[in-house]
């Protein structure tokens, strides 16, 4: 994977600030996808496919034959760089869309602008890939994110004398 995991394992008694203790896994769960709010790291030709669909977010297709020509190379040279630097084009292209799916989110933007500049056809179908890929509906982990963040400290993710996430993210 292509992120770095920064979140600690959260104990039970992190939760003893007010939380219920029976929501500890949800906490959990939002502290797992915080990561994805960044950019993936990556290098070599990877980080330049990822550039291209980072742009093509808005108003254009997140399409391997698009990317092709934005970079101005042929489909099959993605694939075989790609390859090689052990990624894929499709497994690059989820990667962004999380990214950017939950930093909009994040960021307040509306789940139907989201659905729409990262090229799905409806709500429903932007729905059903956030939920898989976070565990979450976009509404509840919008919800959960913020709701624990201020439980936990707000941003600085402290909670007493216990770092949650030493990203600073949560």
């Amino acid at each position: 994977m292509i992120y770095e995991s920064h979140v600690e394992n959260i104990s039970m008694s992190a939760l003893d600030i007010g939380c219920a203790k029976s929501e500890g896994y949800f906490l959990t769960l939002v502290a797992r996808n915080i990561k994805y709010r960044n950019p993936p790291v990556l290098k070599g030709f990877a980080e330049l496919v990822v550039s291209a669909l980072i742009e093509r977010t808005g108003s254009f297709t997140m399409e391997i034959q698009d990317v092709a020509d934005d970079l101005g190379v042929k489909v099959d040279e993605i694939k075989y760089r790609l390859k090689v630097d052990g990624e894929g084009f499709k497994d690059l292209r989820k990667q962004v869309r999380r990214h950017l799916a939950i930093k909009y989110l994040l960021d307040g933007v509306s789940i139907e602008k989201i659905s729409c500049d990262l090229g799905y056809s409806d709500r429903e179908s932007f729905s059903a890939f956030f939920k898989v890929n976070t565990g979450f509906p976009p509404n509840k982990f919008k919800k959960y994110y913020f709701h624990y963040s201020k439980c936990l400290g707000g941003a600085r993710g402290i909670c007493g004398d216990q770092k949650i996430d030493s990203t600073g993210l949560f």
